[in-house]
């Protein structure tokens, strides 16, 4: 691990949970799926965007919203277009 590098990562993980937060806290959500390069690229990125999530929006809100990995990895924006593709053709 170079230094600078990790920074940029912690400091990316920050600014995400800081955007993912502000959603969180607009609509209110169970449950809220993250997938590719953030869960599964950095575990520095990963980490750090889970440790500053709680002090990044409406506490209640936050506490409340469970933070999973997606299931279908680094796909799922891939087959969520193609489903909304074939539910618009139908």
């Amino acid at each position: 691990g170079d230094g600078y590098a990790r920074s940029i990562l912690e400091q990316a993980g920050g600014h995400l949970a800081v955007a993912i937060g502000a959603a969180i806290s607009l609509v209110n959500p169970d449950r809220v799926v993250v997938g590719g390069s953030v869960w599964n690229g950095s575990k520095t990125l990963r980490d750090s965007f889970l440790e500053r999530l709680p002090q990044s929006g409406v506490a209640g809100a936050i506490a409340r919203a469970r933070v999973v990995g997606a299931t279908m990895g680094d796909d799922a924006g891939v087959l969520g277009a193609a489903l909304l593709a074939t539910a618009a053709a139908t």
